[in-house]
């Protein structure tokens, strides 16, 4: 099979940062297995393969070394990114890419250089009470939020939703997955789990017991290869729509 590819970096201020991502333009449509084998040589979180072009509107699927996804936030917006630059799109159009989960608007703004998309309405399927997941993950019931219920969000790919009680929690939380001390899967709590916890770097705000406002959270795919993903954006969405569901 032939096929153009570039490399980027999302989410990257200046060049080795970031995400990396490969973006594929083959000349025929490939078989999933050769996606699949593509992106496993690729080796990277995710490998984007563009399959159609209509004017701006591009199908693409999204593969990571072990299977395809729906949805991912820095592919789309990198893959919108490396077809505006392929074809020459002018950045004051939109850019619609066809993806499983429907299609993804992708705008660019001048006044910050970036590229935004809008994505799917956030979809709450379960809440969990906190001694269940402290059991499942090995966590200390303390280890954990109370005043936001885990839950699974999604706004594309399905992520249980951790609220940590403080950070120290969250750099530990890294230990647990990693390290598989953790009770595994199969009990109905989501493939994917995004620990994170609201810490504006105020002195005080810890000892003070409140969740401030912004975020910094780990994202830990459960998947074959247990890729980590630091920017996570495919993640970031469902934590913004728990705090609204949640507000203090």
């Amino acid at each position: 099979m032939k096929a153009e590819y570039r490399i980027v970096d999302v989410f990257a201020e200046e060049r080795g940062g970031g995400n990396q991502l490969a973006v594929v333009f083959p000349e025929e449509t490939p078989t999933d297995e050769e996606m699949l084998l593509i992106a496993r040589e690729f080796h990277f979180s995710e490998t984007t393969f563009v399959l159609d072009k209509k004017k701006n509107t591009f199908t693409v699927r999204i593969f990571t070394p072990g299977q395809e996804v729906p949805f991912a936030g820095h592919p789309t917006l990198g893959t919108a990114a490396v077809v505006a630059s392929k074809y020459k799109l002018s950045l004051s159009q939109e850019i619609k890419l066809n993806l499983p989960v429907g299609e993804i608007p992708v705008k660019y703004q001048t006044e910050n250089g970036a590229f935004w998309m809008k994505q799917n309405p956030p979809a709450f399927e379960q809440e969990f009470d906190v001694k269940t997941i402290a059991e499942k993950y090995g966590f200390y019931m303390s280890d954990l939020y109370p005043g936001y219920p885990p839950a699974i969000v999604s706004t594309g790919i399905p992520f249980l939703m951790l609220p940590l009680a403080n950070t120290d929690v969250l750099k530990r939380s890294a230990t647990v997955f990693s390290s598989g001390s953790g009770k595994e899967r199969r009990t109905g709590a989501g493939e994917n789990v995004c620990p994170a916890v609201r810490d504006s770097g105020r002195p005080g705000d810890r000892e003070r017991g409140g969740m401030p406002r912004r975020i910094p959270g780990a994202l830990y795919p459960r998947c074959r290869y247990r890729c980590h993903d630091p920017s996570g954006r495919g993640s970031q969405s469902p934590v913004g729509a728990l705090c609204q569901d949640y507000p203090e």
